[in-house]
Parts: structure tokens; C-alpha cells; sequence
């Protein structure tokens, strides 16, 4: 049962943010929910955290309203942006491991 909330909860968080990058001229063009995983160091008194990864080609604006939105959030521990010229096709890397 909580395997369950959580995976909803998760989709929720996707599903909300990715109104924030549509509404402010953005898309998203991919997602991977990476699962929980343990962090090198804790964090708000918790070790692991779930990780989900969001390529998204949004102005600057949609994206700064998205991680004010996720600081603000308090579920939400961490928030990394990373611009990039165009995305790699397929899966990410860690969830290339992950299928091996």
C-alpha cells in the first residue's frame, strides 16, 4: 500500500510540474523515474530519496518557476538544472545499468 502512495504521489509531482513547463511556454520531452535510492549523505535526517530525471526544452523562465515551485515544496529535497544543446535519444545511463 505505501509502494503505491508513493508512486502516485510521485506522478503527481510530474504531472504538476509539468503544467508549470507547459503553462510558461515549455515541454517536457521525456521523464524516468530513477527509484529510491540511498544519497551520500543525509538530508533532513533522511538517507534515501527518490530520483526521477525530467528532459524538458523550456524557456528560462518555465524553468526557474519550476524550481522556485520545488524549493518551495517540502517533499522535495534537492532540484539540479542542467542545460544542455539537445538531449540523447533512449534511456539515461543509470537506467541503462539498471536494465543489465
Amino acid at each position: 500500500m505505501k509502494k503505491i502512495f508513493i508512486t502516485t504521489l510521485i506522478l503527481t509531482f510530474f504531472c504538476d510540474f509539468s503544467k508549470v513547463l507547459s503553462d510558461n511556454g515549455g515541454k517536457v520531452v521525456n521523464h524516468e523515474y530513477w527509484g529510491l535510492k540511498t544519497m551520500a549523505y543525509k538530508i533532513n535526517k533522511n538517507r534515501k530519496g527518490h530520483y526521477v530525471l525530467i528532459r524538458s526544452e523550456s524557456p528560462a523562465e518555465a524553468v526557474h518557476e519550476m524550481e522556485r515551485l520545488m524549493r518551495l515544496h517540502e517533499d522535495i529535497m534537492r532540484v539540479m538544472t542542467i542545460k544542455v544543446k539537445h538531449h540523447e535519444e533512449g534511456l539515461s545511463a543509470v537506467m541503462q545499468l539498471k536494465a543489465k
